[in-house]
C-alpha cells in the first residue's frame, strides 16, 4: 500500500535515478562522441577505452530510467545500481593509486570530481532506499 512516507521515500528514489541516469547517459554521449580529445585531455592513450565505456553508460543510462519508471522501484535493481556505483567510485580509486595509466593532472582531477558525483548518487540511493523500507514497515 502506498502512504504519504512511501511515496515520498518512493518519489526521492525516482528522482535520485533519473538525475543519475541524466548524468551517465551525458558522460556516455560525451565520451563516445569526443573519445579523441578526452583522451588527449586526460591522458589515456586509448581512445576506444572511451568509447567502451561511453556506450556502456549510454545502456546504463537506460536501465536507470526504465527502473525508475516502473511502478514499483524494484528494491534489487537499485541494490544493484549502488554496487555498480560503488565499483566504479572503487576502479577509479585505483586507476589513480595505481599508476596504470599516466593521467594528466587535469584528467587525475576529471576522475575524482566524476567519482564524487558518482558516489553522492549511491549515497542518496542508499538512503533512498532506506526510507523506502522504513515506509513499508
Amino acid at each position: 500500500m502506498n502512504t504519504p512516507l512511501a511515496i515520498k521515500s518512493n518519489s526521492l528514489l525516482r528522482h535520485t535515478l533519473r538525475a543519475n541516469g541524466v548524468f551517465s547517459g551525458l558522460s556516455g554521449l560525451l565520451f563516445t562522441l569526443a573519445a579523441a580529445s578526452i583522451t588527449r585531455f586526460i591522458g589515456l592513450p586509448w581512445p576506444a577505452v572511451l568509447i567502451v565505456v561511453g556506450l556502456s553508460l549510454i545502456g546504463y543510462a537506460a536501465s536507470l530510467f526504465i527502473a525508475s519508471n516502473r511502478a514499483e522501484v524494484d528494491r534489487r535493481a537499485v541494490a544493484v545500481f549502488i554496487a555498480l556505483d560503488v565499483a566504479w567510485v572503487v576502479g577509479s580509486g585505483l586507476l589513480l593509486v595505481t599508476a596504470w595509466v599516466p593521467f594528466t593532472a587535469a584528467g587525475k582531477w576529471a576522475i575524482v570530481i566524476i567519482a564524487d558525483v558518482v558516489a553522492l548518487f549511491a549515497l542518496v540511493q542508499v538512503y533512498g532506499l532506506r526510507r523506502m523500507g522504513r515506509s513499508e514497515a
